[in-house]
């Protein structure tokens, strides 16, 4: 039989730990290894009393060094970055596989209506709808990730981060305390100056109203909403990626969030599946309860994540510049190695503070600060001053060679060369979606991302004939009309 020994977890606060069987102690919650007791492997007919003729004491124990959880700095080497992110991965229950533990079990389809059958109580209402919400929410995060795995080619370890970040956020909002519904109805009604008689509409009889007569479920519901709103999903995904020192940028979050790539609009349509329909405990569809109402601004979503950090007691290193500058200089097909080495020597001698996120949306962003520096180090390296494509530089122009006697006439060749893929740079670069590039992607787009989850309103296929119609007229006539 397993031993099991009534130990406090100093990772997760769990009190209990299981014989392993290898010699060690592992918390049953979190899985962590005991770091002050192994097994001695002594018959326990031998583990009493000294003084009764026992041999070993029950109080000794084998003394291991003590390692910390957290390992070495992450910006020290790739190796000391996988040790920390694989001890996160055992924190807060989450392992690399995603499936956290948020208080509630894990986020497998059940009935939310299940919790309770006392129609009468208000914790049976606010209960469910606590419960639905953050669970919808944690399916959210996890989708996404999952996709920036699959989809983007981001580290596995994203993954295994969200657990301890996620669960701290909820934790640091208070929405999990035992006072929060109460302080919720307190202050919905501490916005009348004074408390008159109402009527309660017979559709809603039976639920809990505050002393003004408003429903009580949408007030939770709504101050679930505005602690964790939506978006939250889209800065914590941006986060997790910061930390696995990712070279994903904000912009990049927030375009694949609009184009449908990174599950956030159309999210909800999973979270039902996952969640089972509304009941009445909590009578919310996953429609209004999970479906965002606007995008999120690209400089909003890195204060917000920053925001998060700060509130969770994350301390965030610097953004991967090697990795961002080496994804600016190929974007533009510029010369990698030979301007990337000299960009990392001017970001090691200046290391802007604008390099870390920052919780102020007025601050510059983390992309713009790299980018200055990859600007800086191609204007040192290939002396270029003046206006816009520094239009005075040709390849027979040997001016800037003799200024202060530096350059030659293959410097003076590279530097127009540059401008050169820069200009054509400039000019190819157009910023438009991909459900944007021809009407079937849009309407593709339409159907997935824009009307998800709206089903046709005639059984008789009516609707649905009357679209293969005009998209067979479409076909035959699209060249003319695009004429």
């Amino acid at each position: 039989m397993t031993e099991r020994l009534a130990k406090l977890c100093g990772i997760c606060g769990n009190t209990g730990f299981d014989d392993g069987g290898d010699g060690y102690f592992y918390c049953t919650s979190c899985n962590s290894q005991a770091d002050d007791m192994m097994d001695t492997g002594v018959d326990e007919a031998d583990l009493m009393n000294p003084a009764d003729g026992g041999i070993y004491s029950v109080t000794q124990s084998r003394a291991r060094p003590r390692q910390d959880i957290l390992g070495e700095p992450m910006s020290q080497c790739k190796d000391s970055q996988s040790q920390y992110l694989e001890s996160l991965k055992t924190i807060d229950g989450c392992d690399i596989d995603g499936n956290m533990d948020n208080g509630f079990g894990t986020t497998e389809p059940m009935d939310i209506a299940s919790l309770h059958d006392d129609f009468t109580s208000p914790d049976y209402y606010y209960s469910a709808i606590r419960k639905k919400y953050i669970m919808g929410v944690q399916i959210m995060i996890q989708l996404q990730c999952k996709a920036l795995v699959e989809r983007f080619n981001v580290s596995p370890l994203v993954i295994g981060l969200i657990g301890p970040i996620w669960l701290r956020y909820v934790a640091r909002e208070g929405v999990m305390a035992d006072d929060w519904a109460d302080m919720v109805i307190n202050e919905s009604e501490s916005q009348a100056e004074e408390i008159g008689q109402f009527k309660i509409r017979a559709r809603s009889k039976g639920e809990p109203h505050n002393l003004l007569g408003k429903r009580l479920i949408p007030i939770w519901y709504k101050s679930l909403r505005n602690k964790i709103p939506l978006s939250c999903s889209l800065a914590i995904s941006f986060l997790v990626c910061h930390v696995a020192r990712e070279a994903i940028l904000p912009t990049d979050i927030v375009k694949w969030a609009l184009e449908g790539k990174l599950p956030y609009f159309a999210a909800f349509m999973e979270i039902e599946k996952q969640l089972g329909p509304s009941s009445r405990a909590c009578p919310i569809s996953a429609s209004q309860m999970f479906r965002p109402t606007q995008a999120v601004l690209t400089q909003k979503l890195e204060s917000f994540a920053a925001s998060i950090a700060r509130r969770i007691g994350l301390k965030l290193p610097p953004v991967n510049f090697y990795a961002i500058a080496f994804r600016y200089l190929k974007e533009m097909s510029l010369p990698v190695e030979k301007i990337l080495r000299q960009a990392c020597r001017v970001h090691g001698w200046s290391m802007p503070p604008e390099l870390y996120l920052s919780d102020n949306e007025l601050s510059l962003p983390s992309r713009v600060s790299v980018m200055s520096i990859v600007i800086v180090t191609i204007r040192i390296m290939y002396d270029i001053n003046g206006g816009k494509w520094e239009t005075m530089l040709s390849p027979n122009d040997q001016s800037m060679d003799k200024k202060n006697g530096v350059g030659d006439e293959e410097d003076n060749f590279d530097g127009f060369k540059l401008l050169q893929i820069l200009e054509e740079k400039y000019s190819e670069h157009k910023d438009i979606p991909d459900f944007a590039q021809d009407l079937p992607s849009y309407l593709q787009y339409c159907k997935d991302v824009v009307f998800a989850g709206l089903n046709s309103s005639f059984e008789d296929r009516e609707e649905e004939n009357l679209i293969e119609e005009l998209w067979d007229l479409y076909q035959t006539n699209k060249f003319t009309l695009g004429s």
